[in-house]
Formats: structure tokens, C-alpha cells, sequence
């Protein structure tokens, strides 16, 4: 692969807003490399606001990937019907050059269908740790370069993987923090909210995420609310989506009554403000936990059912994380002293 041919560049960033994320060094790696190619990045329907003034990227797809649903991750018809029209738009887009970071299967078969003469990916876990020696390439034969999936490192290793595959010379980049200057969040709004106590420091509890077996149970998140209030006298503001409202109704009725809700209520630089002038923040495993932690805010993460090994954050933030193997094991002993020592 020469860098001089390669005119036309994929990325595809189909996952949610916390992979995609923690994917800006690589994103940035991904430029340097090519400052001449024409880089689009095909995102999911989240990444539009965020990413319309990324300077790495000259141009922005939206597209819906429903195996990126779990609403849908088990109606294979309806991902194979997908899988064939991004496979289209790939072809229509002429590129040199499609770089996955999730070795999906689905984003595999889409570049490999799209003709592109390089299609550089992660290597498929399931071929990979549990029957490499049956398939010893998996869907990899589909690829001209893949990288080995690095279990347990973190998404920032796993992402350099792939930048070592592309010619140039590696140079590591491991902090999000710079890559989001870029971004206008809008902190102007936060110090109006709770005018009664606005002095007081403030702590944001994400306790949903994408599947029910991560979200914080009622009782525990209604605990660690009235913890933040009453003894170390924080302002507590709960965020979510807009279909978690109900789930965080049932949590306001067992805290302070000082506590509130923004469920569905904020844009995403209205949170990003929210989050840069949090003093704390206690959240799933999910976007919101990811994109406080590389703002650089002191956060504490919940795990509910996966976590073998507990993701560590950037190392420019205070962080840590808490795994039991169920969310439903997790104490409010466990969560206080989590917070205790990322404050200290």
C-alpha cells in the first residue's frame, strides 16, 4: 500500500458514541497519515452533530446499522439488507482504501463486496480465541490487512493496532482530551440549573445504558443519589435518554427531592458542558461514562454483566470502575469507596 495511491479513504465508526469516542487519536492517526486523501467517515445517526466540524474529516455518512441495535441484533435479514446497501454506498463512493475498527462481521463482507482494493480491519474475536484452529482466518480472508484483537488492552491500544498497519511512520497517541477542542460544548447553561444550590459542587449519575442488564438498579441509584446530597453535599442531576424518563421517575421518588432529572432533555453540547463542569460523575458503561472520562472529570463506572476485565480510562483522568459480575451484586459500600478514591 503507497500512500500516494490511495485518493479515496473509508471509515467506518458504525458502533456507539463511546467507541467512536475514544476512536479520535486513531481517527487523527489516520490523517496525518494521509493529508492529501479525501477521508469519509460513515457514522451512526448520533454522530451528526458531533462530528459536522471534526477537523479530520472531510466529509460525514449517516447510517443506520442495525446490528448495532439490540433491538434488532437477532433479525439477520434485516442486518443483511443493511450490510448490502452500505456495501453499495461503499462501491458508489469509489474509496482506495476502508478502515474498520470492530472486525464486525457485517462491515467486513460490506468492504470486501464494495471492491476496494485495500480493506484493513480488526480481526473477528469469535475466529480468533475460540476456533482459530478450525477457521484459521475467519473473516479476515476477506480482508488484505487485519490486526490481532487485543483482549483485556484498551480501546486505544486496540485502535493502534490498526494505525501500525498502515504505512507511515507509528507514532502512539493516547489522549482524547486534545482531539476535542475541536468540539464548541456549551457550559453556559449548567450553572443555571439548581439556582437554589448552584454553589455547591455538581455530580451527574448516568445510571441506563443501551441493554437493561448494565442499568443501575432503582434502589442502588436512589442510594448513591441521597449518599452525594447528604454526606458530601453534592448537586445531583440524572441524565438519560428520552425512554428512560420512567425508569428515572421510579429513582426520584426514593431520593432528595433537591435531585433532577434531564432525561432526553439535552443536546450533545449541553451535555458535554454538563460533564467538562461536573466534579464527579458516576455512570454505566456507556457513552456518557467514556466521554466524561476523556473530558478529564473524575468518574466512577459501574459494570453490569460483562466486564472480565474492567475498562481503564485515559490516564489524564481520575477514574474508577467497579465489576462484581452483575450490577445487581454492586453494594453502596462498594460505590463510596470508588468514589472516595477518585476524589482523594
Amino acid at each position: 500500500m503507497r500512500p500516494d495511491s490511495i485518493r479515496r479513504i473509508a471509515v467506518l465508526r458504525l458502533d456507539r458514541l463511546g467507541d467512536a469516542l475514544v476512536g479520535l487519536p486513531a481517527l487523527k492517526g489516520i490523517r496525518r497519515r494521509f493529508p492529501g486523501s479525501h477521508l469519509t467517515l460513515f457514522i451512526g445517526p448520533w454522530g451528526k452533530e458531533f462530528y459536522k466540524t471534526c477537523p479530520y474529516v472531510d466529509q460525514t455518512v449517516i447510517f443506520v446499522a442495525p446490528w448495532m441495535d439490540g433491538k434488532y441484533r437477532h433479525r439477520n435479514w434485516r442486518s443483511v439488507c443493511s450490510m448490502v446497501s452500505l456495501a453499495y454506498r461503499l462501491w458508489r463512493g469509489h474509496f482506495d482504501l476502508t478502515i474498520g475498527f470492530r472486525g464486525d462481521p457485517y462491515e467486513i463482507l460490506a468492504a470486501f463486496l464494495c471492491r476496494a482494493p485495500h480493506r484493513v480491519d480488526m480481526q473477528h474475536w469469535f475466529f480468533q480465541h475460540l476456533i482459530p484452529e478450525a477457521y484459521p482466518n475467519g473473516f479476515e480472508r476477506f480482508l488484505t490487512q487485519s490486526a490481532p484483537r487485543l483482549i483485556g488492552e484498551h480501546v486505544l491500544v486496540q485502535n493502534q493496532a490498526i494505525l501500525r498497519l498502515l504505512p507511515g511512520d507509528f507514532a502512539a497517541v493516547d489522549s482524547v482530551l486534545d482531539d476535542l477542542k475541536w468540539f464548541r460544548d456549551d457550559p453556559s447553561w449548567v450553572d443555571r440549573l439548581g439556582e437554589d444550590n448552584n454553589s455547591l459542587p455538581l455530580a451527574v449519575i448516568h445510571a441506563g445504558a443501551s441493554k437493561r442488564d448494565r442499568w443501575v438498579p432503582i434502589h442502588l441509584a436512589g442510594e448513591i443519589a441521597n449518599w452525594l446530597v447528604r454526606d458530601r453535599h453534592f448537586r445531583v442531576i440524572f441524565t438519560g435518554v428520552q425512554e428512560e424518563s420512567s425508569y428515572h421517575r421510579e429513582i426520584l421518588r426514593l431520593t432528595d427531592p433537591s435531585v433532577i432529572s434531564l432525561a432526553g432533555k439535552l443536546s450533545i453540547p449541553q451535555l458535554m458542558g454538563l460533564l467538562r463542569g461536573a466534579r464527579l460523575v458516576v455512570s454505566t458503561d456507556t457513552g456518557v461514562g467514556h466521554l466524561s472520562m476523556s473530558l478529564g472529570t473524575p468518574t466512577v463506572m459501574l459494570y453490569g454483566s460483562f466486564g472480565g476485565f474492567v475498562w481503564f480510562g485515559p490516564p489524564y483522568a481520575p477514574h474508577q470502575g467497579i465489576w462484581k459480575g452483575g450490577m445487581e451484586v454492586i453494594q453502596l459500600s462498594d460505590v463510596i469507596q470508588s468514589v472516595e478514591r477518585c476524589l482523594a
